[in-house]
C-alpha cells in the first residue's frame, strides 16, 4: 500500500525499468512519497492544493496545474537534455 514503494520496485525489477530515469505522475502526497522512496527522480504532482513537507526532497517534485501542463513540462525537460548532450 502507498506510500510504501514495494509494488513500484517489484514492477521495475520484473520489467527491467531504471527508476532513476523514470517519471512518476501523481495527484497526491502519498504518490510523491512512494516515488521518492522508490528512487524515482522525476516526480510530477498535479493539481495539489496541500503543501508538501519533504525538506530537501521536495526539490525533486515539479508541480503542474493539470495533465497537459505536466506533459508540456516533461517535453521541455527532454528538449533541454537533448540540447545539453
Amino acid at each position: 500500500r502507498k506510500p510504501k514503494p514495494g509494488m513500484i520496485k517489484r514492477a521495475a525489477k520484473e520489467l527491467k525499468i531504471d527508476l532513476s530515469k523514470s517519471i512518476m505522475i501523481g495527484d497526491n502526497n502519498t504518490d510523491m512519497i512512494s516515488g521518492l522512496s522508490a528512487g524515482i527522480n522525476n516526480l510530477f504532482l498535479i493539481n495539489n492544493t496541500k503543501e508538501i513537507k519533504f525538506n530537501h526532497a521536495s526539490k525533486k517534485i515539479i508541480h503542474s496545474k493539470n495533465l497537459l501542463d505536466c506533459a508540456d513540462k516533461i517535453l521541455s525537460m527532454k528538449k533541454t537534455r537533448s540540447h545539453n548532450c
